[in-house]
């Protein structure tokens, strides 16, 4: 079971157990983290700062990574939720009334002495425990010293891992829930320091454990799975290997196999992999070593499995070279011949085939062309002077046996070719046939022939058409950019230039040179922010230009062509005002102003305080509204009793309200009717709470 508990339902718990709460004040203060930090931190808590000495009524709740210092005592209640985590470096009391809830992760360096209520179901990391009270633990404890249960009960359903549980007389401790007799329940008990020793030290006095339902461990605490491993095996008939070779000498041997491929040739309690006729690859397999805390270790190991490899080789022979020697077997004549090899990279069989052609002795005829140009040449160790038939004994190309080779050689012309051609002066230097031109005039280049393949002669007749240039100086207005310009956007002043297509059919250079006429922003007199709502604002213009033409822009529609503006500011108008003017069709540049009210009470937002403790302690002892409301407001505020008379009223300037009748007398503890009017307009009530 796990034990989570709601502050109501904890108090309600307590009082059913016959444990009185003692109350000092009728108000509760809840302190909630809202950010990471030091318990000491007042900015990290709602309420203002969390105390170290948690009273009865009181309770602080841990959202968050919160590090703590000082001794701590807790009469109130002190929860740690899931996303919490309290570490603290100095002891902790946990008086009779108080209560301590841990759903997310407590740790202590320092002594624990706890004397009230303790749920946990998260985890505790405790130095020193010691328990008088009562303990409901469906989480984990870890106790790195001993864990003294001197005056108390310890029951749920969680684990305890200390180095010493000590258990003496139990002190007249109350049995608060379970078994009059179970002081000890629903626990599983671990040695920490690991290894399997009994960790309960001392049973005297009237102790008693429930040997039914308390377990005391006895296998080791720290898993250790031992190191990862990877090997090879192969994929023949009845091949297999055995994974628990491969476990290192560290590891437990309390493990378990498993396979995270899915080859279905592994036997996990065996440990025995069985590769026969697997594809060939890599196959994953894990050694899980499970421990207390919840705690596995696990190592895993990688067994690639080899393929049984064949190979084929095809050779051809002459005729001549019969017989030969071939991995062992002598080869007396074509054919195919197969031996069994072990493989130099797998380690596993290979079938090897050697498939062999017989080829005989050739003769073969070779007829080629040459430019006239190429003669001589040598072919084959022979120099060819000019076209006709020469002959040589060489070494067959093809087969690689003795063949008889005859050249039949013809002779191909030079040819010569010209062309003209025109161009834009902007495409020199122009490129043609490998060469870089850059002028007009006549070019020779000699080139493989495109029909024959030989060298031809080419010439290159160049015109040469000149760039046509044009240039523009053109003064605008900044209001008028951007503009549009033979396809270009002109976004401000400077020079541009663009290529256009002349007459002659070349690139026309068009330069235009923008300048740029600009009109500086409006200065602005303001009066600056208002004090309350419904002040006078004033703005104008100190440069005014009698030829120019002026716009105010604003909040709520606001329009305006004065050079002087002035008007009521309201909520409503509140914001950014800007102005600019046009002067010879050219804008200006914007001024900008936010208009403001120092003091605006938002009745909306305000939260009436239902409470007044007016016990003359100086806390909660008064409701002043001049303090929220500020000083522009009226208001009147009128408080009556449950018959609906009128016991108190003020206005602006009126004495706050202290828990007094409007003629000085004490008001009784109890439940009373107000009425809060702002300005005439809002009207909020509700009920107000007098405790004594």
């Amino acid at each position: 079971m796990r034990n989570l508990f709601k502050i109501s339902s904890l108090i309600s718990g307590l009082l059913t157990l016959g444990i009185t709460l003692i109350t000092s004040d009728v108000s509760a203060t809840v302190y909630t983290s809202q950010n990471n930090g030091q318990y000491d931190n007042c900015n990290i808590w709602t309420n203002g700062c969390a105390p170290n000495e948690i009273q009865v009524g009181d309770t602080v709740i841990v959202n968050h990574v919160v590090v703590a210092s000082s001794s701590m005592e807790i009469y109130g209640v002190l929860i740690i939720s899931a996303s919490g985590d309290l570490s603290h470096v100095n002891d902790v009391d946990i008086e009779e009334s108080g209560v301590m809830e841990v759903n997310g992760t407590f740790s202590l360096t320092a002594e624990l002495n706890q004397n009230g209520y303790y749920y946990n179901s998260g985890m505790s990391i405790v130095e020193y425990f010691h328990n008088d009270g009562y303990v409901c633990n469906s989480g984990t404890i870890k106790s790195s010293d001993r864990f003294y249960n001197h005056g108390g009960i310890v029951e749920c359903d969680g684990i305890i891992l200390t180095c010493e549980l000590d258990m003496a007389t139990n002190n007249s401790a109350v049995d608060v829930t379970g078994s009059d007799t179970a002081h000890l329940y629903g626990q599983v008990i671990c040695c920490e320091s690991g290894g399997n020793p009994n960790p309960i030290d001392d049973l005297n006095g009237d102790w008693y454990i429930d040997s039914s339902n308390v377990f005391i461990c006895t296998f080791p605490l720290i898993a250790n799975a031992g190191q990862d491993s990877s090997g090879s095996v192969c994929n023949s008939s009845g091949a297999q290997i055995d994974l628990n070779t491969f476990l290192s000498s560290d590891a437990s041997l309390q493990g378990g196999f498993a396979e995270s491929s899915s080859s279905g040739s592994f036997d996990s309690l065996t440990g025995i992999f069985v590769s026969d006729g697997l594809t060939p690859g890599v196959y994953s397999f894990t050694y899980t070593v499970n421990g207390y805390d919840g705690v596995t270790d696990v190592s895993v190991f990688d067994i690639t499995v080899n393929p049984s490899l064949s190979s084929s080789q095809s050779m051809i022979v002459c005729d001549h070279e019969f017989p030969f020697d071939w991995n062992g077997l002598s080869i007396t004549e074509g054919g195919s011949f197969s031996v069994i090899l072990t493989s130099l990279i797998t380690g596993c069989d290979s079938t090897a085939t050697l498939n062999v052609q017989v080829n005989p002795t050739l003769n073969v005829t070779e007829n080629i062309e040459l430019c006239s140009n190429a003669f001589p040449f040598d072919w084959n160790g022979i120099t060819i002077t000019e076209a006709g038939t020469s002959s040589v004994n060489l070494v067959s190309a093809v087969t690689g046996c003795d063949s008889i080779v005859t050249l039949n050689t013809s002779e191909i012309p030079i040819i010569s070719t010209s062309e003209s051609i025109t161009i834009c002066e902007n495409d020199l230097p122009f490129q043609w046939n490998g060469l870089s031109i850059g002028q007009a005039g006549s070019e020779s280049v000699v080139l493989p022939s495109a029909v024959s393949g030989c060298d031809s002669i080419i010439t290159l007749n160049l015109l040469v058409n000149a760039i046509p240039t044009s240039m523009n100086d053109t003064l605008v207005c900044g209001s008028q950019l951007p503009f549009i310009w033979n396809g270009t956007t002109i976004n401000g002043a400077g020079s541009e230039t663009v290529s256009l297509i002349g007459v002659n059919g070349c690139d026309s250079l068009a330069t235009i040179n923008v300048a740029l006429e600009l009109l500086e922003a409006p200065v602005i007199d303001f009066s600056g922010p208002v004090a309350c709502p419904r002040d006078l604002v004033s703005f104008e213009i100190s440069d005014e230009n009698a030829n120019a033409i002026y716009q105010w822009l604003g909040p709520n529609g606001y329009v305006s062509a004065d050079v002087s503006n002035q008007f009521e500011l309201t909520t409503d108008l509140l914001g950014t005002y800007s102005v600019s003017y046009t002067l010879d069709n050219c804008s200006s540049e914007m001024t900008y102003i936010d208009l403001e009210i120092e003091n605006v009470f938002d009745y909306q937002q305000f939260k009436f305080p239902n409470v007044i403790t007016a016990d003359g302690n100086g806390v909660n002892d008064e409701i002043n509204l001049e303090d929220y409301v500020g000083p522009c407001a009226e208001f009147v505020l009128t408080i009556r009793d449950r018959w609906g008379s009128e016991v108190y009223r003020q206005e602006r300037g009126g004495d706050s309200f202290k828990g007094l009748s409007v003629d000085g007398r004490e008001l009784p503890e109890g439940v009373y009717f107000y009425r809060f009017i702002f300005d005439q307009d809002a009207d909020v009530s509700g009920f107000l709470h007098i405790v004594r």
